[in-house]
């Protein structure tokens, strides 16, 4: 089965000041980098259309919330009960870009949240060779690097507000 495609927004709400970021499911560091390095490869098209050169980025999931999004209707079919949250100026004074995308699952399907996800960006610029431990058979390998990217992650973590129950 083919994985999701992300691509850039260029159309609608594609920047964020101060409306309320949104960040679902687990705000440990460990997991958020994990899972932001199973899905590093997926950006290629992203990164071009930016005009960056090629490179891999660490990204990890989040939604503006609006009068039309709210929490719960973002969380929807999803299973989660509770969200985190911060502005988008708060997370670009911290450093961190803020890249507006649209998710086609492996059906073909456009999420219907596109119009609000963003994917916020831990680290961007690194490498192949810098990657290469993600799918190591050693665990001791992939524990290392994501280790590493603990203090890129950390001004988030202490940035985002919650967990809010979405009842």
């Amino acid at each position: 089965m083919p994985a999701p495609t992300i691509t850039l927004r260029t159309v609608g709400l594609t920047a964020l000041a101060e409306e309320a970021v949104i960040r679902f499911g687990t705000i440990e560091p460990h997991q958020m980098i994990k899972s932001a390095l199973a899905t590093a490869d997926r950006y290629d098209r992203v990164v071009a259309a930016l005009g960056l050169p090629p490179q891999q980025v660490l990204v990890v999931s989040c939604f503006a919330g609006t009068d039309g999004w709210s929490p719960a209707a973002l969380a929807a079919f999803t299973g989660y009960d509770t969200y985190h949250v911060t502005t988008g100026a708060t997370i670009q004074a911290l450093g961190y870009e803020l890249w507006p995308t649209d998710i086609v699952d492996e059906f073909g399907e456009p999420d219907p949240r596109n119009a609000v996800h963003f994917d916020l960006v831990i680290a961007r610029d690194l490498t192949a060779t810098e990657l290469a431990d993600r799918t190591a058979p050693d665990p001791d390998a992939r524990r290392t690097l994501r280790a590493w990217f603990i203090p890129a992650v950390l001004p988030l973590l202490d940035a985002l507000e919650g967990p809010m129950p979405l009842a």
